[in-house]
Formats: structure tokens, sequence, C-alpha cells
């Protein structure tokens, strides 16, 4: 039972914090969906009212803004889950731009009704993290979570 679990989905659900408040939890929760791989950046909190946006400013521009926007969209949907009262998650970078993803549109892109749920259990993360992986590799998903 405890093999269908990746420890780094485990990682992942240890790591999980209610708030965006919280800037080292909330650098924590990015270490451990890997958004250091993307680049060096910093962050900015939004939390005076709502909507709660997580702001990652890359330093550097992307190679191929196509695949490391893909990338960020699945970084993205775990953050939001990860996040208890993230709304949205939004990146930047320096000459060509930004993009973003809402928590509407992480459920509607992956199917998951309670994107934020998923944390309750390491299995539905697992599930997440996998379709996830599936959405940058050009699959759509639907999770049936």
């Amino acid at each position: 039972d405890e093999y269908r679990v990746s420890p780094w989905v485990r990682r992942m659900q240890q790591a999980a914090v209610p708030y965006i408040g919280d800037a080292a939890a909330v650098m924590e929760v990015l270490q451990t969906v890997f958004v250091q791989e993307m680049g060096a950046f910093d962050i900015e909190l939004e939390t005076g009212e709502e909507p709660y946006i997580l702001t990652i400013h890359f330093s550097e521009e992307p190679v191929d803004s196509e695949v490391w926007n893909q990338k960020m969209q699945q970084k993205a949907v775990l953050l939001l889950s990860l996040i208890g009262n993230a709304d949205i998650v939004r990146w930047t970078y320096p000459d060509s731009g930004y993009g973003e993803m809402s928590l509407a549109q992480a459920e509607a892109l992956t199917g998951v009704s309670d994107i934020k749920g998923c944390t309750d259990s390491p299995e539905n993360l697992q599930s997440l993290w996998e379709g996830t992986i599936a959405f940058t590799n050009n699959a759509v998903f639907n999770l049936g979570i």
C-alpha cells in the first residue's frame, strides 16, 4: 500500500500549508514541486484581499517558452493544491511576459472538482501529480477524483 505513493508525493503532502501568507513555508512548497529547476526566482505574495495570489518572478528568460510554460502550468496545479488559500499562481520572466493558472482553470484542466482536497489523501495527490505529468506530455486528462 505504501509503495503506490511516490516518496516525493508524500514530501509534497507534508509540505502543504494552509495559508499563502507564510513566505518561508511557501518557499518550502515551491521546492517540493521543483520550481527551482525552472531557474532563479523571487516570490511575491498578494494577501491583502482575495483573490490571494502567488507570483513567481524568474530572473532569466526561458530558452523555449512554450515547453517552459507547460512545465509551469503543471507546477501551478500542484501549488494550488498544496497552498490552502492560494487562488492564483502567476509567473513572470524579464522580457517576454508571464503566465498564470487560477484555481478554476486548474480544476477545469484536470477535471478535479476539489484540487485543494487532493492533499487530504496521498493517493489523490499522487493521481493529481501523475495527471499533471500527462498534461505536460500533451495528453488531456480527467482524473475523476
